[in-house]
């Protein structure tokens, strides 16, 4: 959380939270317990679904307000609540897709509107070296910060 590292994390029912990972389950420099399963940790930032036609990430709940209420000591469940109960845990398994996440960056920029045209659709040969010589570049830009 320090990092403000947010991962984006679909499960195989759709489901789909977005938040900070608190623990990754059994440490691998150890042998894992039969009783301990392998899962993921994770502090909701917001969760939501994928649509099932068009699986695009719907929204329906953000944890923001709660975690600033949480540190209120003035709320009416000061000290009963803290962020730490609204930790979800996943089982890996369970897990379809997981990636980096930021809130700035609008997830449109990523659609393709029915009016590009179709050159731009298809990735040929000259294309695609293009785009890998594009995001080598970006991997070896120097980090802000």
């Amino acid at each position: 959380m320090n990092e403000a590292l947010l991962v984006s994390v679909t499960l195989e029912n759709r489901k789909v939270y977005v938040g900070w990972p608190t623990s990754t389950g059994v440490p691998l420099l150890r042998e894992r317990k039969p009783e301990e399963k392998d899962q993921l940790s994770l502090l909701p930032a917001l969760s939501g679904y994928r649509d099932e036609i068009t699986h695009k990430v719907k929204f329906t709940t953000q944890y923001w307000e709660v975690y600033e209420k949480v540190s209120d000591p003035n709320w009416e469940f000061a000290g009963q609540l803290g962020a730490g109960d609204f930790e979800v845990v996943i089982p890996w398994e369970a897990i379809v897709s997981a990636q980096r996440y930021s809130p700035e960056l609008k997830q449109e920029i990523f659609e393709m509107t029915p009016e590009q045209p179709e050159q731009t659709r298809d990735t040929g040969f000259l294309h695609t070296l293009l785009i890998l010589l594009t995001v080598w570049r970006i991997i070896r830009m120097p980090k802000k910060g």
